[in-house]
């Protein structure tokens, strides 16, 4: 019922057939633990980066003050 995964014998796929059974570039999955800034799409994986460095960023004001005009403006369009 299971179907055995391979993994594949390079990391480099260039080649060869794509065998759905196999794992390809498996090494560009890496666990994560971090903050994520949703308004810049930004990650960090600290809190004193996420918020007390990058949250005093021009671009991450820029940022926020275009999303405020963004929803003001959304406000003004419910009918």
């Amino acid at each position: 019922m299971y179907d055995v995964l391979q993994t594949a014998t390079s990391e480099d796929p260039a080649g060869s057939e794509y065998d759905p059974h196999a794992m390809y570039g498996s090494s560009f999955v890496v666990p994560v633990c971090g903050f994520v800034c949703r308004l810049c799409n930004k990650f960090f994986y600290t809190e004193t980066a996420a918020r007390h460095t990058h949250c005093r960023t021009h671009t991450h004001y820029l940022n926020l003050q275009r999303r405020g005009r963004r929803e003001e403006s959304n406000e003004g369009d419910v009918t």
